[in-house]
């Protein structure tokens, strides 16, 4: 059984005030419902350069991955967010490499920092529209132009886990 996908647009990455973790806001291009996600530092990072158009003298991992994709002759033609369980969104990014079509298992945040750099749609199975993974998130807006370097500056290198900066 084949689900339907509703195609959303990547609006702006916030912070969960509540787990001080960075979400993903998904609208619904042509409605209003939206799904939330949480994501990680570091995909919040990449999400939010591609979304305001910031490029770095050198390619960071999504970019890269970018630039594999077109070096390979193929096309990442669209992102699917297609299930979640226990609390963990799945997705499957859909390339085109010549005439044919290959899906890969990845995750909703690295397809959309993919999706973003290569102008591709973003998908979402109409069941998960208008859920997030806590329906009580309350977040701060990213508009302010220093908001992620404030974020930044006040975690402890502990928070990166094994990546330092």
């Amino acid at each position: 059984m084949n689900k339907k996908l509703v195609e959303v647009e990547a609006v702006e990455v916030n912070i969960d005030l509540t787990t001080k973790s960075p979400v993903l806001d998904l609208v619904e291009i042509d409605g209003e419902r939206e799904l939330t996600i949480s994501i990680g530092i570091l995909e919040a990072a990449s999400i939010a350069t591609a979304l305001e158009d910031v490029t770095s003298p050198r390619p960071m991992t999504h970019d890269l991955m970018f630039q594999l994709v077109d070096a390979m002759q193929a096309s990442a033609e669209r992102i699917e967010i297609v299930r979640e369980e226990q609390g963990i969104f799945f997705a499957n990014l859909v390339l085109k490499i010549g005439e044919e079509t290959r899906t890969v298992d990845c995750r909703p945040s690295d397809g959309v920092a993919l999706a973003l750099r290569a102008g591709a749609p973003i998908l979402v199975s109409d069941d998960l529209l208008g859920k997030s993974e806590n329906e009580t998130t309350t977040t701060e807006d990213s508009t302010d132009e220093n908001f992620w370097d404030d974020v930044l500056k006040e975690m402890d290198d502990d928070d990166f886990g094994k990546y330092k900066m």
